[in-house]
C-alpha cells in the first residue's frame, strides 16, 4: 500500500512560541511511510523490541552513573561492537501510517489489563489533523515515539477511554487523596484530558521538551478547555545502586537535568522514595513537580532471567498524574528553560 506524506511541520506560529533554539538540532521534514498489516503489525513489535536492545549501551540517555553502570554499559558496548546508534530525528504530524506502530507502542500503557488498543489508536489518528506530534527518523518510514491529548468528556463512552479511567481508579483506591482522584475519575462531565505520550525509552533528552511545548499548545484545536490533565507513565529506579544504599542513610537524587530548586517558589514535592526515581521522559519529573495528586505502583517483571533488557538492571513503576490546567503556563515555561540546557 502506497505511503502518505506527512504534513509539512508545525505551523509558524507553533515554531515562534517553541522558540528556536529548542528547534535547533531536531529536523521538520516530511517523510513517507506505509501502512501496515496484522503481520507487520507483529514484525513492528518484534523490531521495537530489538532496537530497545540494542541502544541498551546507552541506556535512558543517562552518561553519568556509578562504575557498576559504567562497566554494564563498557561490556554492552563492546558485545554490540559499536558505541551507539546515529539517526537524525524529526517531529512531524501523526500519519494514517503511523496507526500499527501506535498499537505497538499502546500494548504496554495498561499493566496487566487488557484494553481496547484499536479503538485508542484510531482515536489518536482521527484527530491528528487538529492535535498530535510524531518523532521519526530522516529515511525511515517507522515510528519512533508520539504524543497528544485526548479529551475524556468528549469520548466518554468510548470503551478504551473508560477502560484507562477504570484501570486508574482501581490504582489509586488506597491513596490517601482517594476522594479527590474519584471525584474527577468518576465525572462523566469533568473537563479532563488525557495526555499519551509513549516513545523509545532512549531516544535523545532534547526531543521531550518541544514535542510537549507544541502538543499541549495545540489543545486549543479540539475546541474546549480543560480543567484537569491525566498522566499514565513510567519511570524507574537502578536496582543495583539501590541494593547498594538500601542499608545506608538515605540520599536524595534528581534528575541530572533538572535543577535541584523549584523557580516558582512552589513547595518541593521529593520525598526519599520519590528522589531515587529516574524518568525515561524527562519532561515527566516536571509534570509531577506540579501535580496535583500522584500515585505509582510497582510493575512486576516477567522475566529474571532477561540479559539484554533494560527491566534486568531497573526496578520499574507506573506513576498516574492529575494536573491542574492552571498549572501548564509554569509547566510549559520549565519546558523552554529545559530545552535549553539538554
Amino acid at each position: 500500500m502506497a505511503g502518505v506524506s506527512r504534513g509539512s511541520g508545525w505551523s509558524s506560529d507553533v515554531r515562534k512560541y517553541v522558540g528556536t533554539d529548542l528547534n535547533e538540532g531536531v529536523s521538520h521534514r516530511p517523510l513517507v511511510g506505509n501502512a501496515g498489516t496484522a503481520v507487520r503489525e507483529k514484525a513492528l513489535e518484534v523490531e521495537m523490541a530489538a532496537r530497545k536492545i540494542k541502544i541498551g549501551a546507552d541506556a535512558f540517555g543517562v552518561k553519568g552513573g556509578s562504575s557498576t553502570s559504567k562497566n554494564r554499559r563498557k561490556e554492552e558496548q563492546e558485545a554490540w561492537g559499536e558505541e551507539g546508534l546515529e539517526a537524525e530525528f524529526s517531529l512531524e504530524q501523526i500519519s494514517n501510517d503511523d496507526y500499527y506502530m501506535i498499537k505497538v507502542f499502546l500494548k504496554s500503557y495498561l499493566v496487566d489489563v487488557s484494553f481496547n488498543v484499536s479503538e485508542l489508536a484510531q482515536l489518536i489518528i482521527e484527530q491528528k489533523e487538529k492535535i498530535g506530534s510524531a518523532i521519526v527518523v530522516e529515511g525511515q518510514e517507522d515510528l519512533f515515539g508520539f504524543m497528544t491529548v485526548i479529551s475524556c468528556r468528549t469520548h466518554w463512552e468510548k470503551s478504551c477511554i473508560r477502560s484507562i479511567l477504570k484501570y486508574v481508579h482501581g490504582k489509586v483506591l488506597n491513596s490517601s487523596r482517594y476522594e479527590e482522584w474519584k471525584r474527577i475519575l468518576e465525572d462523566a462531565n469533568a473537563k479532563l484530558a488525557l495526555i499519551v505520550s509513549e516513545r523509545i525509552c532512549n531516544l535523545p533528552h532534547k526531543l521531550g521538551p518541544p514535542m510537549n511545548l507544541v502538543t499541549i499548545q495545540e489543545v486549543s484545536n479540539l475546541g474546549e478547555t480543560f480543567d484537569y490533565y491525566l498522566i499514565l507513565t513510567t519511570r524507574y529506579k537502578d536496582a543495583e545502586e539501590l541494593e547498594q544504599t538500601s542499608s545506608m542513610q538515605p540520599i536524595a537524587k534528581r534528575s541530572r537535568h533538572l535543577p535541584s530548586e523549584n523557580p516558582n517558589g512552589g513547595a518541593s514535592k521529593s520525598s526519599t522514595s520519590d528522589s531515587i526515581y529516574e524518568y525515561y521522559k524527562i519532561e515527566d519529573e516536571i509534570y509531577r513537580e506540579h501535580a496535583l495528586l500522584e500515585h505509582s505502583i510497582r510493575i512486576k517483571k516477567f522475566n529474571d532471567s532477561k540479559i539484554w533488557t533494560l527491566g534486568r538492571f531497573t526496578k520499574m513503576s507506573k506513576l498516574f498524574m492529575i494536573i491542574e490546567s492552571a498549572q501548564m503556563p509554569r509547566i510549559l515555561s520549565r519546558l523552554k528553560e529545559l530545552g535549553k540546557t539538554v
